[in-house]
């Protein structure tokens, strides 16, 4: 089973949650997390929830860390992950580069975050350049990319985030253990009538 990671950043507020969460009740794929405020983490009950960022008193399964629109240090991210791990907290690492083809920039990084703890870590490779673009992804330079994590950390899971939209979300869903979706999931309808067909054999 892939992992489905909805990245709702801002966009509940009081006027959309109700309709937003008896929507995804409808959603028949079974491994959906959702990352959200959390202000809103107690309505959101039977489901599997990630935290947008780290703080001290987190008690949910998942935490969200390093995402590009936070701009935060290195230093700081990798703070957030050892807090976040002693408490046996899974973490979605978010890893990024200017350039697909560029990989020796992505080991670099994870590298640097990664001790020998990894078994609570998962990365979510999105490359800027196809963060909030119309273009798809080259599947080839993204199999490259998943396969060279894979072998230089342990397989490792690895996540794709960047315009993943319902022509290409189950491509890159068999080339990967899983997406980070952004604006496919600020619609509850749109989302729920997307994941419900992915491909029974993913």
């Amino acid at each position: 089973m892939k992992y489905i990671v909805c990245n709702l950043k801002n966009h509940l507020n009081e006027f959309n949650i109700n309709d937003y969460i008896n929507t995804i009740q409808k959603i028949t794929y079974k491994n959906v997390i959702f990352c959200i405020d959390k202000k809103y983490i107690n309505l959101f009950k039977n489901y599997k929830l990630c935290t947008q960022n780290y703080y001290d008193d987190l008690k949910k399964e998942y935490v969200l860390i390093g995402h590009y629109e936070k701009k935060e240090s290195k230093e700081e991210i990798k703070e957030k992950i050892t807090k976040a791990l002693n408490q046996k907290i899974k973490v979605i690492l978010c890893i990024g580069n200017e350039n697909i083809k560029d990989y020796k920039s992505i080991k670099k990084q994870i590298s640097y975050y990664l001790d020998k703890e990894s078994n609570n870590i998962i990365i979510a490779y999105e490359p800027y350049n196809m963060i909030g673009s119309k273009e798809n992804i080259n599947i080839d330079d993204l199999t490259n990319i998943v396969k060279n994590i894979k072998k230089d950390f342990n397989d490792i899971k690895v996540l794709y985030g960047g315009n993943v939209n319902e022509k290409n979300i189950n491509e890159i869903i068999e080339i990967t253990d899983g997406v980070l979706i952004a604006r496919l999931s600020y619609n509850p309808h749109k989302l729920t009538n997307i994941l419900n067909k992915i491909k029974k054999s993913i």
